[in-house]
């Protein structure tokens, strides 16, 4: 059974010799880009053609200081401004950071299965020490991603129906949630198309900016022994005590026998991008 060129979930794994859940193959044995082999030309210009009207343009960077208080487990931003004087009138920057200190995207390299030891591909962390090729980010870097979003505010429609949301806690958001703010938008269930990006709002940052002084010391002290909690989507089933699911999450882990895995997969989306630094509900 497949929708189009995609495998359904119940096909899964793709590579029998892998991890249950893997698509790896699908575009060849020695494909680096994963779904965003789907960002064709064609797709692009379509995308363009179709919705750039008013030219309008919208940063979806968070602030490279942005997780400073509460901080997390990741070396913030360094800077050092260089006065270049008395020898010209100028200025360089220097820059030290660790790359998910503020918003990014998760490269192939990032995290693997966890029994397996095994990342995209099948590829492993000492094919990664002998080579700076495989799954590395500069492949991506060579097209870069752009594309048409799907914007699905979660927030605002959870404000609307009168739920309370504290998204620093480990709030479950149905996948059925999903698509009745969806709904309630006025996007239509067949809008999808094959290499859209899909952009979900859970209230994160918002609430991270409007956090009280109290509130962030409480955050700050916990943060420096535990993971945060965080709210995003259900992942439906029992977890190990290493947090590892035991029916086999994909490395960023979601739960590929939830609903929203099988229709991630039929309606063949690039990408997905969020407000917060996990997809899945988080409970440390």
């Amino acid at each position: 059974m497949t929708t189009g060129n995609f495998p359904a979930f119940e096909d899964l794994p793709l590579d029998k010799k892998g991890p249950r859940g893997n698509a790896w193959g699908l575009w060849g044995p020695d494909d680096q880009l994963g779904t965003l082999n789907l960002l064709t030309d064609d797709t692009i210009a379509s995308a363009a053609k179709e919705n750039i009207i008013t030219g309008q343009r919208i940063s979806l960077n968070w602030s490279m200081m942005g997780a400073s208080y509460p901080k997390f487990s990741r070396k913030l931003l360094e800077l050092h401004c260089i006065n270049k004087a008395p020898l010209k009138h100028a200025h360089d920057d220097e820059w030290s950071f660790n790359s998910q200190c503020s918003s990014q995207w998760d490269g192939f390299r990032y995290y693997a299965y966890q029994e397996e030891g095994l990342y995209y591909m099948g590829r492993t962390a000492a094919d990664f020490a002998d080579s700076p090729i495989p799954n590395g980010i500069q492949h991506v870097s060579q097209k870069g991603i752009a594309g048409r979003a799907i914007f699905i505010d979660w927030y605002a429609w959870a404000q609307e129906q009168g739920i309370v949301v504290d998204a620093f806690s480990s709030h479950e958001v149905p996948f059925s949630e999903l698509m009745e703010a969806m709904t309630a938008q006025g996007l239509e269930k067949d809008v999808f198309r094959p290499g859209d990006i899909v952009v979900l709002r859970f209230g994160y940052l918002a609430q991270y900016q409007l956090m009280t002084r109290d509130r962030r010391r409480e955050l700050d002290e916990r943060y420096k022994t535990c993971k945060p909690d965080n709210i995003g989507v259900k992942s439906g089933h029992a977890r190990t005590r290493s947090g590892i699911c035991t029916n086999g999450c994909l490395p960023d882990g979601v739960c590929r026998l939830e609903s929203c895995s099988t229709w991630k997969i039929s309606h063949g989306s690039a990408r997905r991008s969020i407000d917060m630094y996990s997809f899945c509900q988080a409970r440390q």
